[in-house]
Formats: C-alpha cells, structure tokens, sequence
C-alpha cells in the first residue's frame, strides 16, 4: 500500500468510524504508531481531522463536517450582525438606529454574496 493509498484508507476508515485510536490504526494498516501519527499529522491539515491526548495512545477524531459548517456559519453571522450593528451609521446614515428585521435582512444579503463568492 502506498502513502497515498494508506492515506486514503484512513479518511475512509475514520468516516465510517469518526474516532479510532493510533495503535488501532497502525495495527489494521501494518505501520507503525509514529508513521500513523505522522500521517494523520498531514492528514488534519486538509481535513477536519484532530488528535487528543489520552489513555491507550490517545484518539484520533473526525469532526462532524456538516455540524463544522454550522458552526462557521453561525460565527459568521454573529461577527457580521455585531459589524452591522457598529457601523451602521456609516452604512445607513439616515438612520441613528437599526431595527433587528433590518440588521437580519442586510446580515442575510451579506452571507448570500459571500457563499457565492466562496462557493467552487
């Protein structure tokens, strides 16, 4: 098995799995811990994969994608309705103050045109 090949068996294994640990992994895909530790390394840099400390050689862990996105997109909202909300003189400077209907609607245009900028 190559390293791409290895490398693509445990994205395939951790997705059915979504936790493992090192030793288990190394010992289903004949390497050693460290190879499987540096794979995993290379691995969590392109994909939502993450190790944790602990007994038993610790765990590798696959983070749920779609709650991810949730996630961002919930941070995102937030850092974009407190902007709003900052410098909303500067955007709408015929009115003192912002009502939430509005912030909510300008907060929705702004992360439409973003995942459209964002979107492959």
């Amino acid at each position: 098995m190559t390293y791409s090949e290895r490398q693509n068996a445990i994205l395939h294994a951790m997705s059915q799995r979504r936790h493992d640990t090192m030793a288990h992994l190394a010992s289903e895909f004949g390497v050693s811990v460290r190879t499987i530790r540096r794979d995993i390394e290379t691995l969590s840099l392109k994909e939502p994969l993450y190790t944790k400390q602990g007994r038993y050689g610790g765990g590798v862990y696959l983070l749920d994608c779609r709650r991810t996105e949730e996630l961002r997109r919930e941070a995102l909202w937030q850092a974009l309705c407190t902007w709003v909300r900052e410098h909303s003189a500067e955007i709408l400077p015929l009115s003192s103050e912002i009502s939430e209907a509005s912030l909510s609607a300008i907060c929705r245009r702004l992360l439409t045109m973003l995942d459209s900028k964002t979107s492959p």
